[in-house]
C-alpha cells in the first residue's frame, strides 16, 4: 500500500501548485504501475471512481506514452514530473464544467494503446519522394542532430521504431494533447468555433524542464514565458478529413498539421526509414474532407 496511497492522495487531493486544471472521471478510470522490469501493468483493484474530481498542476504534469507492456501496446497517461509511481489513463476523463468534447474522429487513444496513429503531414512528402532528409526542412531538432550520416541513420531507425510502437505519434484526448516532439498542452476549456473547428484553451509546456536545457537548442511549440504571464493560450484545431491542423491563436501562427495514417502508410514509412526503400503502389493515401488527395 505504500506505493499506491501517495499517488491516490496526489491525484484526488490535487497538487499544491499555483495553477491546477480540473477534470472529471466519466467512468471508473484505471491506474497503471511499473514492475521491476519496467513493464506497465494495470492494478485492477485501484481505480479512480466515476464522477470523481481530479486536479492536475498544468506545468508539473505532462502527457506521456509508457514503455511497451506485455501486450506490445503503449499506454497514454498523465504523470507528475516528480512522481513516477503511477499513471492515469486519459480515456474517460473530461474537463470539469465543460460539456464540449472533441469528435471521436481525432481522439487517438484507447484505455491501453492508440486507436489511431497520426504523424506530421510532411511525412507524406518524405514517403512520396522516398527521401528521409526532407524532414530537415521542417524539424529543427532533427536537422541539428543529424550533421553526419552515422547519426542520421540512427535517428531514422529511432523514428521508425517510434512509428511502429506508437510513442512518436501524438496523443489526442479530451483533456489535452501530447505532440510528437514531447510538448504537452493541457486543456481547461473546449469550445466549438465553426464546422469541424475547435478552440482549446489552456497551457502548453515544452518537453524539457526549466532548468535542464537551453530552449534555443530545442524545437518547441511552447514557452515557459506564456505560463509565467498568467494568461491562457488558445489552440485552434481544424479537422479536414484525415488531416488535423493545429495552430495557436495566441501566437498567431500554425504549429503543426497531423495526418492519420493507414496501415499501408505506416508499413512503408517504417521500410523507408529502416531500409531506404518503399513500395508506393501499396499505399492508401489520406484524403481531405472533399475527397481530394494531395499525394496520389
Amino acid at each position: 500500500m505504500k506505493k499506491i496511497l501517495p499517488f491516490i492522495f496526489l491525484i484526488l487531493a490535487g497538487a499544491s501548485f499555483a495553477e491546477s486544471f480540473h477534470f472529471i472521471a466519466e467512468r471508473n478510470v484505471p491506474v497503471f504501475f511499473e514492475d521491476e522490469n519496467l513493464d506497465v501493468f494495470i492494478d485492477k483493484t485501484t481505480t479512480i471512481p466515476k464522477g470523481k474530481d481530479i486536479s492536475f498542476a498544468c506545468e508539473k504534469n505532462r502527457i506521456r506514452i509508457s514503455n511497451i507492456n506485455d501486450k506490445n501496446k503503449t499506454v497514454a497517461f498523465i504523470t507528475n514530473y516528480e512522481f513516477y509511481d503511477g499513471w492515469i489513463s486519459l480515456k474517460g476523463l473530461r474537463i470539469k464544467d465543460c460539456s464540449q468534447l472533441l469528435p471521436d474522429s481525432i481522439i487517438s487513444i484507447e484505455e491501453i494503446g492508440l486507436s489511431k496513429k497520426f504523424v506530421p503531414v510532411y511525412f507524406l512528402e518524405v514517403l512520396k519522394n522516398k527521401d528521409c532528409s526532407i524532414i530537415k526542412k521542417y524539424d529543427y531538432q532533427y536537422k541539428l542532430e543529424n550533421q553526419n550520416p552515422s547519426i542520421q541513420s540512427e535517428t531514422e531507425e529511432y523514428i521508425a521504431s517510434g512509428i511502429q510502437e506508437g510513442w512518436f505519434c501524438p496523443v489526442i484526448s479530451n483533456i489535452g494533447i501530447r505532440f510528437h516532439n514531447g510538448n504537452s498542452f493541457l486543456f481547461n476549456k473546449i469550445e466549438k468555433s465553426g464546422e469541424n473547428k475547435f478552440q482549446c484553451t489552456g497551457y502548453g509546456v515544452p518537453s524539457f524542464s526549466r532548468e535542464s536545457i537551453n530552449e534555443s537548442n530545442w524545437d518547441s511549440y511552447f514557452s515557459y514565458n506564456q505560463i509565467d504571464s498568467g494568461k491562457y493560450e488558445k489552440l485552434i484545431l481544424q479537422i479536414d478529413g484525415d488531416f488535423l491542423k493545429i495552430s495557436s491563436e495566441t501566437q498567431n501562427k500554425a504549429l503543426i498539421t497531423y495526418v492519420v495514417i493507414s496501415d499501408s502508410i505506416k508499413k512503408q514509412l517504417i521500410n523507408l526509414f529502416n531500409h531506404k526503400n518503399c513500395d508506393l503502389s501499396k499505399v492508401n493515401w489520406p484524403r481531405h474532407a472533399d475527397g481530394s488527395c494531395d499525394f496520389k
